[in-house]
């Protein structure tokens, strides 16, 4: 196999680290198939490595497919979520759950600020119309 090749089959080795050896070289090999079978069909090297895409994309690719398996133990699974959270880097891991838990006390603020607008302050009306607003009895 090239070296161009050889060198993606590493980085892409190189991002699974925590999983156990046993996944890792699982994956490595399905993905070295996949790249016999193309050169086999006559595909250029540099046109394999264009396929495959970034070494890092592919590994949270396996990562979160191997997070939908529900045969996984529990040990595994934690080292799976965490192996795919540190590769998602702080966007995934921070900023989108904060953003979650934020936009229900913006809405909240939005009808008090509406309340405060329209003259009618008290608690009474602002808790009436949370309630109307998510059509909870």
């Amino acid at each position: 196999m090239n070296v161009k090749l050889e060198k993606y089959l590493n980085a892409v080795d190189k991002h699974l680290r925590p999983l156990p050896v046993s996944e890792r070289s699982d994956i490595v090999r399905e993905i070295r198939g996949s790249v016999i079978e193309m050169k086999n069909e006559g595909v250029s090297e540099d046109q394999i490595l264009e396929r495959l895409g970034n070494p890092k994309e592919m590994s949270k690719a396996y990562l979160g497919s191997l997070l939908e398996k529900k045969e996984s133990s529990g040990w595994n699974k934690i080292l799976i979520i965490c192996t795919f959270y540190s590769m998602v880097g702080l966007t995934g891991m921070i900023i989108i759950p904060v953003l979650a838990v934020i936009a229900p006390v913006f809405i909240v603020l939005e009808l008090m600020i509406y309340c405060i607008y329209k003259n009618v302050c008290s608690a009474y009306t602002i808790k009436h119309n949370i309630f109307m607003m998510y059509k909870i009895n």
